[in-house]
């Protein structure tokens, strides 16, 4: 999910990091400061932004959200491989009839 910023806990301060980066894309005093700064970041490259408490947990909001995505995401995974197996396979029949010799 290279989609995220994630603002955590870093010691005295709190940081705010986009998923696979390397590096803190701000490092703040404050919580406050931090979402601030990361929400702008968020806004500018069309990211997430999800919010860690001072333990490393999510909101309850945002665990509610991001499981019913997730449901949503296997919804949909589902509905594709269905239709794989509907259409998808067609391709392969001629082929596995002549590997066998029947045409």
């Amino acid at each position: 999910m290279a989609n995220q910023i994630f603002v955590s806990p870093n010691g005295e301060d709190w940081k705010g990091k986009v998923v696979g980066n390397q590096r803190a894309s701000v490092v703040c005093d404050t919580k406050a400061e931090a979402v601030e700064r990361a929400r702008d970041i968020a806004k500018n490259q069309g990211l997430e932004l999800v919010v860690q408490n001072l333990d490393g947990t999510i909101t309850k909001d945002e665990y509610v959200s991001k499981k019913q995505k997730l449901l949503n995401d296997k919804v949909e995974l589902m509905e594709k491989m269905k239709d794989f197996e509907r259409n998808g396979q067609s391709w392969l029949e001629p082929r596995f009839a002549f590997a066998k010799g029947g045409d």
